[in-house]
C-alpha cells in the first residue's frame, strides 16, 4: 500500500509540475516522494528492565526482520530516527504496538540471502551512530543489533 500511494502521489505531482505555467517551479523538474506509515496501539508502558538484547527476530511467511522494544530503546542513547537496517539509511523502523519493527519489505530494506546447501541465510543489522567525534574528544556512540534468519528451501 505504501508503494502504491508513493507511486500515485509522485505521478500526480510530476504531472502538475509538467503542466504548470513555470512561474513557481521549472516544468522540466521532477519530484521524489517518500511515504511512511505507522500505527499506534495506545500508550507504551515500560517496566525499566527492558533491554535491546531481548529484540525478537521476525521470520514468518510474510515477514523477515527484527523487532526492538520501544522501552529497551529508551534505555539507550538512541531514538528511532538514529537507526536503520542494512546499508540503506532509508530502511527505517516502524512502530508496531510496543516495539519498532525493521522489516525486509521494499527496495530500501532488501536483504539478499546467501545460500548454504538447503538453507537461505538472511543476515543484516540495525545500526546507528550518535554523538560527536572530534580530534581530541570522542563522545560518539554506536548501536548494532544483528539479525540472522535461516530458511530452508528445496534443492
Amino acid at each position: 500500500m505504501e508503494n502504491q500511494i508513493t507511486d500515485e502521489v509522485t505521478a500526480q505531482v510530476n504531472n502538475d509540475i509538467a503542466n504548470s505555467d513555470g512561474t513557481l517551479i521549472d516544468p522540466s523538474e521532477t519530484v521524489t516522494v517518500t511515504a511512511s506509515a505507522a500505527t499506534s496501539t495506545g500508550e507504551v508502558t515500560c517496566n525499566g528492565d527492558e533491554i535491546v538484547e531481548d529484540a525478537v527476530t521476525l521470520c514468518t511467511g510474510s515477514k523477515i526482520g527484527i523487532s526492538i522494544s520501544i522501552c529497551a530503546l529508551q534505555q539507550t542513547k538512541f531514538v528511532i530516527d538514529d537507526l536503520y537496517m542494512g546499508d540503506d539509511t532509508g530502511c527505517i523502523g516502524r512502530k508496531r504496538g510496543q516495539s519498532y519493527e525493521f522489516v525486509v519489505d521494499n527496495d530500501k530494506c532488501n536483504i539478499q540471502p546467501s545460500v548454504n546447501g538447503s538453507k537461505l541465510i538472511y543476515s543484516s543489522a540495525v545500526t546507528g551512530i550518535v554523538g560527536h567525534m572530534g580530534p581530541i574528544i570522542n563522545r560518539q556512540y554506536r548501536f548494532v543489533s544483528t539479525i540472522e534468519v535461516v530458511k530452508f528451501h528445496k534443492i
